[in-house]
């Protein structure tokens, strides 16, 4: 199963990005700041990331 960390602060974007996903069989899993997202990746190890927009002043590029 394909595991994805979604990040964004919108919970609507959390909840339809995640239902879409999860309908197409993957884990999702979210985090709503960058702190939370960087905590995740520490700890569990996933196949993609994706982000909403960019969080806390800093560039996704």
């Amino acid at each position: 199963m394909t595991r994805i960390l979604l990040l964004a602060d919108d919970p609507s974007v959390i909840r339809d990005v995640g239902a879409r996903l999860s309908a197409q069989g993957c884990s999702v899993e979210s985090a709503s700041t960058l702190d939370q997202a960087f905590a995740r990746l520490a700890g569990e190890r996933f196949d993609f990331v994706i982000v909403d927009r960019v969080e806390d002043g800093v560039s996704a590029a």
